[in-house]
């Protein structure tokens, strides 16, 4: 429930624009300082909210849930990460070049 007392679940889509509207043209009117422009601000928030849930809901209605859209394949490489030291890293690649040299 809303704390400033507005139901704004029962409005249409068109009363929550002009809602948003009403609100909108009395927060211009009003001084940025003021203690009401917080709360004018969050009501307009609150309309906007629901008016963006509702078009969620319209959306996610007329959206086909049963289709699959191809994307194609993805190639992979995994890394491993070597966590040797330097030295041991070197010796390794030493070894590595003189036992790939005699194959």
């Amino acid at each position: 429930m809303n704390p400033f007392g507005d139901d704004y679940t029962t409005l249409s889509i068109e009363e929550l624009l002009d809602k948003n509207k009403e609100l909108t043209q009395k927060l211009y009117a009003i001084e940025g300082s003021s203690p009401i422009y917080d709360q004018l601000v969050n009501m307009r928030d609150m309309v906007m909210l629901e008016y963006n849930e509702r078009l969620q809901i319209q959306a996610m209605k007329s959206k086909k849930a049963t289709e699959v859209i191809d994307i194609g394949t993805i190639a992979s490489t995994t890394y491993d990460v070597d966590y040797r030291d330097d030295a041991t890293k070197f010796i390794h690649n030493v070894v590595h070049s003189y036992k790939d040299k005699d194959e």
